[in-house]
């Protein structure tokens, strides 16, 4: 049988009222309110760029896709932009599955490769398979796609489940893109 004092149980107190010694639990779990509070209200950890439909898309995972993107491209790439063409990814991925106009991973990769980039991150090979959707519009094989597409409403894209770090901006589902920001606690200087 494990008995405890009274005194063990609820910690040692000073003349002050005070726990002398408090529960390591309670501190934790104090420290972990405290840096939610100073990281924001974003859903976002730190570490991460942004959650798009539950994919999880970390900083460096993020600045390594921009710097690929920009080593086979004529047009510069950021952040920012990146995001904007994942956060269309789910609408393109459904609207082209299933139909002739659907890239596969090897043909993104063969694409890639064939414009100098040997080695692809799995966040480059998503973001150009979205780039290359857009570029096709014209072909006829995304009739089939195009058709799903032009079907959404705002309330569609309202409903993406996208949060972003406040260091990249917010998604803007009126013009579906990810646009910078400036976060509630800056202040101009004046």
């Amino acid at each position: 049988m494990i008995t405890s004092s009274e005194d063990d149980m609820m910690g040692r107190v000073s003349r002050t009222g005070q726990p002398k010694n408090p529960h390591p639990v309670r501190l934790i779990g104090a420290t972990a309110l405290a840096l939610t509070l100073v990281s924001g209200c974003s859903g976002v950890g730190a570490g991460e760029a942004a959650v798009i439909e539950g994919q999880v898309i970390g900083v460096t995972e993020l600045q390594e896709t921009t710097e690929q993107l920009n080593e086979i491209s004529a047009e510069v790439s950021t952040p920012t932009s990146v995001l904007s063409d994942l956060s269309l990814m789910p609408f393109f991925d459904r609207a082209v599955a299933g139909t002739e106009a659907e890239l596969t991973d090897s043909q993104v990769i063969d694409l890639l490769r064939a414009n100098g980039l040997e080695n692809p991150t799995e966040l480059t090979i998503d973001v150009a398979r979205t780039r290359q959707y857009g570029l096709s519009v014209e072909d006829p094989a995304m009739a089939e796609a195009l058709a799903a597409l032009n079907t959404l409403t705002i309330e569609d894209f309202e409903a993406l489940d996208i949060e972003v770090s406040e260091r990249y901006g917010q998604f803007d589902a009126s013009i579906l893109e990810v646009t910078q920001t400036t976060p509630e606690w800056i202040t101009p200087a004046g």
